[in-house]
């Protein structure tokens, strides 16, 4: 039996990933889980999943030895001579990141020439993906596929660059190795906005292009060499071949997300005979859903019109709860923790701890703060309002006529009062969202079943 590899790095990725990966086993697919951190909770989660699975969950990190040195096949680097050139480069060949990620890759070569998997999946290839389980699959001649979790796009790292230039943390492109990477390594140097920045040191990218993990386009999120990665709409198609992403490399399958809401609406026949129709789901209040974030006051407090998160998630979510007309539904970050959550709870919402994509087609309105989550709400037709509540002025859903943002409680309170008082307005918007929904998803219960198959077709 093939095996089928997921790399696990982050909680949120996981969620998804899991999803995917218990679809795999349930269809006779064996699932091995690597973790691409040191062990630690969400680590433990993955262990115990490999156990229910009939499989192993490995670290990497675990694995890793100093002294290990990497086999580098240069005909199977993106950039061979490139990585040539940057191999032989003194300082590169010397630095500190050479040794600790050369080892890194020593030991993901390792790890999988062990498990000889056919297929490694991974949530990301660009900037914040595996690098180094990448870069030994392809010296391997492993077929890597990218399993989107987020929504992620450039303008997102040019508000890290903001942030960075705002506290002169910009690292610049500069001296004789900030030249060779300007000529040799042209897609990890900014352009435009911020022109000649760099996201990571200049030692620390002369290794990763030394050892062959290098990416195509640092500032984009799937910027990196997987051979696939599987599109989750035709509306995500669209932004993958506006960043400049190969055709060859898009598979338009859907996404387990959707799978996942297709669930919730066989469960729910109310729900289910309101999907994509003009039409409330119950006859008298209107359901809407609040998926409420976690606190930027930290970096981003300048920005806010609230002095403190406590004041603003008060306020918003107060407001709310006393909005006629309306059955509200909260589900906060799991980082809201101890007396901010407990203070929350005291106002007497309706808090739940269900899992929000399966809350999406169960409700009328969507409210949340720039969430990936809100491309599903636009799939199931629902009316979103975005509380730009730190102002990053995100332009990704401006293409769906039921999604309005603002950065002014005044203006966010303006529009679900006219989306809650008049039902022909709560109409007239849902029609709209409804007419562009397919686009932004497909709801069909079988994503899953075309990812499995374009896996298939890789090994």
């Amino acid at each position: 039996m093939k095996t089928l590899l997921f790399v696990v790095g982050s909680a949120t990725s996981y969620r998804l990933q899991r999803i995917f990966a218990q679809y795999c086993v349930t269809n006779g697919r064996k699932v091995v889980l690597v973790y691409d951190q040191p062990p630690d909770a969400l680590f433990a989660e993955v262990e115990q999943d490999a156990r229910l699975w009939g499989t192993e969950a490995v670290s990497l990190d675990t694995l890793v030895s100093e002294d290990a040195r990497p086999t580098l096949r240069w005909w199977r680097m993106p950039h061979p001579v490139r990585a040539w050139l940057f191999a032989q480069f003194a300082p590169a060949k010397q630095s500190i990141h050479r040794r600790i990620l050369g080892a890194r890759l020593a030991a993901a070569q390792a790890l999988l020439t062990r498990l000889a998997p056919a297929v490694v999946i991974v949530s990301e290839d660009g900037i914040s993906g595996p690098a180094a389980l990448i870069a030994a699959a392809r010296s391997l001649k492993l077929p890597v596929v990218d399993l989107p979790y987020g929504y992620g796009t450039q303008h997102d790292l040019d508000v890290a660059l903001e942030e960075k230039a705002s506290h002169n943390e910009l690292i610049q492109a500069q001296g004789g190795l900030g030249r060779l990477l300007r000529m040799l390594a042209p897609a990890w140097v900014k352009k435009g906005r911020f022109a000649g920045a760099l996201i990571f040191p200049m030692a620390y990218i002369a290794a990763r292009v030394a050892l062959g993990m290098t990416l195509r386009n640092a500032w984009i999120v799937h910027g990196g060499y997987s051979d696939r990665l599987l599109a989750e709409s035709d509306q995500m198609m669209d932004l993958y071949r506006a960043e400049g992403q190969p055709r060859k490399k898009l598979a338009l399958t859907g996404t387990p997300y959707c799978d996942v809401m297709f669930s919730a609406l066989q469960s729910d026949p109310q729900a289910n005979a309101a999907f994509r129709a003009p039409q409330p789901i119950g006859p008298d209040a209107l359901r809407v859903l609040v998926s409420w974030p976690t606190s930027y006051h930290a970096s981003r407090a300048a920005h806010c019109e609230f002095a403190s998160y406590e004041e603003m998630s008060k306020e918003v979510l107060g407001w709310l709860h006393e909005l006629p007309g309306c059955q509200l539904t909260v589900s906060l970050h799991p980082a809201i923790q101890g007396e901010l959550r407990a203070g929350l709870e005291g106002l007497g919402l309706n808090i739940v701890h269900d899992y929000v994509i399966q809350l999406i087609p169960r409700h009328d309105i969507y409210i949340s703060y720039f969430s990936s989550t809100q491309r599903w709400a636009i799939a199931c037709g629902k009316p979103v309002v975005n509380y730009d509540a730190y102002q990053v002025g995100l332009n990704v859903y401006d293409d769906a006529p039921g999604f309005f943002s603002t950065a002014r409680f005044e203006d966010f309170k303006r529009h679900m009062i006219g989306l809650t008082s008049s039902r022909q307005e709560f109409t007239k918007v849902a029609a709209e969202q409804i007419a562009v929904a397919a686009r932004w998803g497909i709801v069909d219960g079988a994503c899953m079943a075309r990812m499995l198959a374009e896996l298939d077709r890789m090994n």
